[in-house]
């Protein structure tokens, strides 16, 4: 017990012997407040699905599904220009497309060409993290700027509005396509969007992004066929969903960076005046 004490009085003692000789310094310590922007969203969708057809199947894009969305979010800024996002938000995601099976001859049993059409409405929970670049004012009270995410997400709904029979029977009479959306989702996006300061603590912002769908959108490679199917099982096409989404928003800011002013520039004494010229006193003497 009575080390540590020893210690501790004789670091004690060095300190106030180094601060009796340097006498008092203050340190400014730089405790600047970290600006934060919370947002909240309401956005409009345009999706559809992308594969690229493979040896067992060939698919057909047939177009497009609208929906709605909305979530919440906040806006970390590390610098005036940069700022880490994270935000929680729903997302309409879907399209219309069509798969055909080529007839290839399983091992157990032969299944002829099988044709179906597809609807599909889905809605997803996301969780997306990212970076937002700004400018600075471009225009009055005006800035833009340019964003990417990683978003990951889980289903909430999925609704098949297409057609649940097939060209051949299929012996599945209660088959659901639409239970075999995959449960989780991965997306990047990427977009720019114009964000204009309205009052001293709220600014309204309208975007647009296009995101796309890392993961396969099917829980199970495609239909019945799969069941029976090792190989067309193992070589059906992935399916992804590509949308277009446009949002509008406000955001609440607690706290507003100020920009430093520039510095005033000091006029520098001429050196050729201040090694030649003699001072105003000694000249009047000199007289």
């Amino acid at each position: 017990m009575k080390k540590p004490l020893l210690a501790l009085g004789l670091l004690l003692g060095l300190v106030s012997h180094a601060h009796a000789q340097t006498g008092y310094l203050l340190v400014p310590v730089n405790l600047e407040r970290r600006e934060i922007h919370y947002g909240v969203f309401g956005s409009f969708q345009l999706s559809h699905y992308t594969a690229t057809s493979s040896a067992d199947y060939t698919f057909r894009d047939n177009g497009s599904n609208t929906g709605g969305g909305g979530g919440v979010f906040m806006d970390l800024f590390f610098s005036p220009h940069v700022a880490f996002t994270v935000g929680l938000n729903t997302a309409s995601r879907g399209g219309k497309f069509s798969a055909i099976y080529q007839g290839r001859t399983p091992i157990r049993s032969a299944i002829p060409n099988v044709s179906a059409s597809y609807d599909l409405q889905t809605r997803y929970f996301y969780i997306p993290l990212g970076l937002k670049v700004y400018t600075g004012e471009v225009l009055p009270r005006t800035r833009f700027y340019g964003q990417g995410t990683i978003a990951m997400g889980s289903l909430t709904s999925a609704t098949n509005y297409g057609s649940e029979t097939h060209s051949v029977s299929s012996g599945r009479s209660g088959y659901k396509y639409s239970k075999h959306v995959d449960f989780l989702d991965m997306e990047v996006s990427a977009g720019v969007g114009a964000e204009v300061r309205l009052l001293e603590k709220l600014n309204a912002f309208a975007s647009a992004r296009y995101s796309y769908g890392v993961n396969s959108a099917q829980g199970t490679p495609l239909d019945f066929v799969a069941y029976d199917d090792f190989y067309a099982k193992s070589e059906a096409y992935p399916l992804h969903n590509a949308a277009v989404s446009v949002e509008v928003g406000l955001k609440y800011v607690p706290y507003r960076r100020v920009p430093k002013p520039a510095p005033t520039p000091q006029p520098k004494e001429s050196p050729i005046r201040s090694a030649h010229q003699a001072p105003a006193a000694s000249l009047l003497a000199a007289q």
